[in-house]
């Protein structure tokens, strides 16, 4: 799934003719001008759009509480994808112990 940060400077793009695919958490905290252009996916489902199918899983990726991601998990899939891709997992919280 391709994400799209918006930052301050999104009014700078020119985004009218694409289609933004987020989960509803994203989707609620979108401004009101992109509604139309929303593409609501969340985890655990895929869609086709324009050909191309997109999947949405869990974010692996994310560290912080064990609950809501599995840094371990992430680098597993990453590697079986391409043993080549370093996967450096930094503890950013190093005064919680998880």
């Amino acid at each position: 799934m391709v994400t799209i940060l918006m930052l301050k400077p999104y009014k700078e793009l020119d985004t009218k003719k694409a289609k933004i695919i987020v989960p509803q958490a994203v989707a609620d905290k979108m401004p009101k001008e992109f509604t139309a252009q929303l593409g609501i996916l969340n985890n655990g489902e895929s869609k086709e759009r324009y050909g191309i199918t997109i999947e949405a899983s869990y974010p692996y990726h994310f560290r912080g509480r064990p609950e809501n991601g599995d840094v371990v998990k992430f680098k597993e899939l990453v590697n079986a994808g391409n043993k080549a891709i370093e996967v450096v997992q930094l503890d950013w919280y190093p005064n919680d112990d998880f």
